[in-house]
């Protein structure tokens, strides 16, 4: 006969093996296609005092210093939530004038946003991938599946938004 008790047991073993297989993270991705060439989109895209408007699902994005894009340029990202405001670094971990930027963030979801523009028959491409470093499966098959959905609608929105600035390039 299985008790509570025993069921509450296998729960809590089944969320440990979980905890201690690791397994590749999954990543999300966008694409938007857009008229202006690559190099003026990646100038659109890494104008820093727009970069609130087209990724507008964190509540602020701030430079820690005035310094141009390169890297090891440190971003403060803010979410307003209704326990308060959560918020960590990001540092731009790599950039290639015009062609891939990559971005990772300090926090517990271990965050990686690699922007990658390319162009083809006169259209350019932005290609939007994040994926959550943890590769723990407890946490990939639970939370991070919750946060690749929203992820998703997210980066989609924000080339939706990029392509609005463009269109008036």
């Amino acid at each position: 006969m299985v008790t509570r008790g025993h069921a509450g047991a296998v729960v809590v073993l089944l969320a440990g093996v979980l905890y201690c297989v690791e397994m590749e993270p999954p990543e999300i991705s966008q694409v938007g296609h857009y008229g202006p060439h690559r190099d003026k989109l990646f100038e659109a895209a890494t104008d820093l005092r727009h970069i609130n408007t087209w990724f507008s699902w964190a509540s602020s994005i701030t430079p820690m210093d005035g310094l141009p894009l390169s890297v090891g340029k440190q971003f403060k990202v803010a979410y307003n939530l209704p326990l308060g405001q959560y918020s960590f670094l990001a540092t731009v971990k790599e950039i290639k004038k015009g062609r891939k930027i990559v971005v990772e963030g300090d926090n517990f979801l271990r965050p990686k946003l690699t922007a990658v523009f390319s162009q083809r028959k006169g259209k350019s491409k932005l290609a939007l991938t994040i994926v959550f470093q943890r590769r723990s499966a407890l946490f990939q098959l639970n939370l991070g599946m919750l946060l690749r959905v929203v992820a998703s609608q997210q980066l989609g929105q924000s080339l939706l938004v990029l392509q609005l600035f463009t269109n008036n390039m």
